[in-house]
């Protein structure tokens, strides 16, 4: 980003005061985080994520005092059960147990042990499958049913990002970090936010939209909260079964704080007369209590619901929390769910643009921020500043009106918050798979990006000092540009469910495979020679929506070019796909081009025609260089060396008498052989800038006695 010149300002008390009411509004706005991220971390825990089964699943490469007697469980789950809870409390290798030994491991755990656990006790102790009771295998971030991470627990006063780091650098570990801490994304109770977000529904177009989509069942969006009401006459008829409490290791989902009702009510509040509705009230929800009683969340037991979620066939993540620190196991919990789910996540009410919050900066997550009435930044919401990342579509955020636990609805300052804006895009996501299942979820999401409105269409200012300097003043959004602030814009349902989900294709990379098992005559040199029979290797990106049931065809009108399909002479040369997702890219094989023996040197246009499904796609053009080569060497008198031929220097080249070499001609080199100009020789080599004569050296030696002679 080009910094600006801003002019020199004279500073008084008049033009400072806004900058420091802000400062203090801000402060008091990240109050509530600033005290758990004091520690930032729970204690004396530790997440470890192994690096492959036989890492932590071998009990046998443990000495035999330091095994159970019965370890059958034990190679199962990698560790050694406690006696009384049936949690393991060691590793079975030995360089994992001695760092247990050190550390004073008291236990080690994944989160849904827990849940394993508590459903066993209440129908007799019977075995996780037993339990299933028709759920889909949990295979995200586990190795053969067994989780790949584990949260090792000890005495609350370690150190555990020393512990973090010994256990780190153990070859069986992966990556191991602190257990981090997060907050559910609350404002300040500001009376300036309260009273009922007015037009919130026309500024979404949320009723057009619902004339296209007004969602399906069988679209179920993961809210991963503070739990939900699922009595809530509003919600209860929504409520997909299997949902968690993680914080507590129970299934009591009550929600105790609100938020997590909040948004699940924004997102899919039935259509019953009472109250409001949602914005995807066609779909269900799946909640997750990963809350404590402060609002406070443990990273492990984010990712043990987002596994969960993903086992259970959600296709929205709704993750209205945050972090400040980057955990690996989060990253790549997020990595793994971002392949059949669309993830949205809060980024956060710190008022600032300067520092990434997770897992709104993730990779393939869709960060949500913040506007108010008027559409311009809400004063509390993170935006795109020197960190680019927060931000990728905004949504309304002030005065929020949605469900609350005890059947009730309401507005204001307690449902304000980057946290109510983020359902807002999980709403959209959802409309948009109900009316495009085939359709992956990095398809859905760089769509509602594409088809957002942008901030210079509904708002001027941007995100600091809008209340009283306009664009041209000196203000941190003027500095930042106001497009990027706010990502792609205001999320825009109505237009994403109206445009049509077409794929943009391009080519990315061209290779030419010249084998000999192709035909006797080719050089594999990896180009284009005369009389050549090849395989010409074509790598297309799909940057938009998922291209389903692709159809290419390579098509050439130059007629040094023969196109052969089962020994007969083609117009045309087909390969198909079933899809190429979005943002993937696809390596298409088109066998026997034939290049003319008569060939002159020069670049050969091709013409890929695209067909996905019933959708005529633009045509991808690209060239196929074409070399005319001739093995030169010895002494050569008085030669003229022209750009329709490209010369292999086989041996040592003595040039003498007078010699001629155009532009744009080429010459390969041997390794170790030279070009000399004799004594008295006349040498006038005189390239372009745009046809220059180049020298390269040939590293790959092709068959001499395929290069053909050098001409009289």
């Amino acid at each position: 980003m080009a910094n600006r010149v801003l002019p020199k300002r004279r500073w008084r008390l008049g033009a400072v005061l806004p900058a420091i009411v802000f400062a203090v509004i801000t402060l008091v706005s990240a109050w509530p985080g600033i005290s758990w991220c004091r520690d930032g971390f729970a204690p004396g825990e530790v997440v470890v994520r192994y690096k492959r089964p036989a890492a932590v699943l071998s009990a046998e490469s443990g000495p035999a005092e330091d095994r159970p007697r019965n370890v059958d469980s034990d190679v199962r789950s990698g560790m050694v059960p406690g006696k009384a809870s049936g949690a393991p409390v060691g590793h079975v290798l030995p360089s994992l147990a001695k760092l247990d030994r050190k550390f004073g491991l008291q236990k080690a755990e994944h989160p849904r042990d827990r849940v394993d656990r508590k459903k066993a006790e209440r129908i007799g102790n019977k075995t996780t499958a037993d339990i299933s009771n028709g759920e889909k295998v949990r295979t995200a971030n586990r190795f053969d049913g067994q989780p790949s991470w584990r949260v090792l627990s000890f005495p609350s006063g370690a150190d555990v990002k020393a512990i973090a780091g010994a256990y780190a650098k153990d070859p069986n570990v992966a990556f191991a970090e602190p257990n981090y801490i997060g907050s559910l994304g609350y404002t300040p109770g500001d009376p300036a936010y309260s009273g009922r977000q007015s037009g919130l529904y026309d500024e979404l177009h949320l009723e057009e939209a619902w004339d296209i989509q007004k969602g399906d069942p069988s679209v179920i969006v993961a809210v991963i909260d503070s739990g939900v009401d699922v009595n809530h006459p509003d919600l209860a008829g929504v409520i997909a079964p299997g949902g968690w409490d993680f914080a507590e290791g129970d299934g009591d989902l009550a929600d105790d704080l609100g938020h997590g009702t909040r948004v699940a009510g924004i997102i899919a509040a039935v259509e019953n007369g009472q109250g409001g509705v949602g914005a995807a009230f066609g779909c269900r929800i799946l909640p997750f209590d990963v809350s404590d009683s402060r609002g406070q969340v443990r990273v492990t037991d984010v990712v043990a619901a987002i596994e969960e979620a993903v086992s259970q066939g959600a296709l929205v993540i709704n993750l209205s929390l945050s972090f400040r620190f980057d955990s690996e196991l989060l990253q790549e919990a997020c990595a793994v769910a971002s392949e059949s789910a669309v993830i949205v996540a809060a980024a956060g009410n710190d008022g600032q643009g300067d520092s990434p919050r997770y897992p709104a900066s993730c990779d393939g997550i869709l960060g949500v921020g913040a506007v108010d009435q008027d559409g311009g930044c809400a004063i509390f919401s993170n935006f795109n500043g020197r960190c680019d990342s927060l931000v990728d579509l905004v949504a309304p955020g002030v005065g929020v009106y949605a469900t609350t636990p005890g059947g009730g609805w309401s507005g204001g300052a307690e449902a304000s918050g980057t946290s109510f804006a983020a359902p807002f895009v999980s709403a959209s996501a959802a409309l948009l798979r109900a009316q495009h299942p085939e359709q992956s979820p990095a398809a859905i999401a760089r769509h509602l990006e594409k088809t957002a409105d942008k901030q210079s269409a509904f708002k001027e200012y941007g995100a600091f000092w809008r209340y009283s300097f306009k664009r041209e003043h000196w203000g941190m959004g003027a500095y930042f540009g106001h497009d990027h602030e706010q990502g792609s814009g205001l999320v825009n349902p109505q237009t994403a469910l109206e445009t049509p989900m077409i794929p943009t294709l391009s080519v990315r990379a061209v290779s030419v495979v010249d084998d000999r098992l192709y035909s006797p005559i080719n050089d594999g040199d990896g180009e284009l020679d005369q009389g050549e029979i090849v395989r010409l290797r074509v790598e297309i990106a799909c940057s938009d929506n998922d291209a389903l049931n692709l159809v290419t065809r390579l098509k050439c009108a130059d007629s040094r070019v023969v196109l052969m399909d089962g020994g007969t002479t083609a117009t045309e040369l087909s390969v198909s796909l079933k899809a190429l997702r979005c943002g993937r890219v696809a390596t298409l094989t088109f066998s026997n081009v034939q290049a003319d023996a008569a060939a002159g040197r020069g670049d050969l246009p091709f013409t890929l025609v695209c067909l996905a499904g019933t959708d005529v796609l633009p045509d991808l053009a690209f060239s196929v260089r074409i070399e005319n080569k001739v093995a030169v060497s010895g002494p050569q008198p008085d030669i003229h060396f022209t750009n329709d031929n490209a010369y292999i220097v086989t041996d040592d080249l003595t040039l003498s008498g007078i010699c001629l070499i155009d532009p744009d001609t080429p010459f390969t080199i041997y390794p170790g052989k030279r070009i000399r100009l004799l004594s008295g020789g006349n040498l006038t080599a005189v390239g372009t800038e745009a046809a220059p004569i180049a020298f390269t050296s040939l590293h790959k030696i092709p068959d001499l006695s395929l290069v053909p002679p050098t001409p009289d």
